[in-house]
């Protein structure tokens, strides 16, 4: 909501200093760039994004890090947008593209799409990516834990099956 909100203000002080007939910071495909390629740079900078969201707010120490976590999200969206600026406006954020394209009156079936799905897909792909590593990365974590677990209730592994020992001497 708040960046829907922030969208809109801005449109409208945008709209308020530089008049109409003017874009007002809605996301644009860049000269020279084809509305795939564009595509593309959305699902590739949002999965970038929403990975390195997720692994700092489920991964990384509570207390140590948490409190910083706008560093690391801030320079990759720096990276991503100085880049992407000049492909596809590097919005990765539908609600940044609503704003500006609801007070400027400048909606294109043709191209608005891009905007709102690659962020979509991008956020998908950053989930299973994130899933996956966290499986992979704690995986061997887990059968540790499992392996003490048997050793402290005294129970084998037999196939699929916990088998108790037996007490016999």
């Amino acid at each position: 909501v708040a960046q829907l909100a922030g969208a809109f203000v801005a449109s409208l002080l945008l709209l308020a200093i530089f008049g109409t007939g003017n874009n007002l910071g809605s996301p644009v495909i860049g000269p020279g760039f084809s509305r795939d390629t564009a595509f593309a740079y959305e699902i590739i900078g949002s999965t970038i994004l929403f990975f390195v969201y997720l692994y700092i707010i489920w991964k990384l120490p509570q207390k140590t890090f948490k409190r910083w976590a706008a560093i690391p999200i801030g320079f990759t969206y720096l990276i991503l947008a100085s880049i992407g600026a000049f492909i596809s406006s590097a919005s990765f954020n539908w609600w940044r593209h609503l704003g500006p394209i609801s007070i400027s009156n400048t909606f294109n079936v043709n191209i608005d799409w891009i905007w709102y799905v690659g962020p979509i897909i991008g956020a998908i792909i950053a989930l299973i990516l994130f899933v996956g590593f966290w499986y992979i990365i704690n995986m061997k974590d887990i059968e540790e834990e499992e392996e003490e677990e048997e050793k402290k209730e005294g129970a084998m592994f037999k196939g699929n099956y916990y088998v108790p020992k037996s007490n016999s001497k």
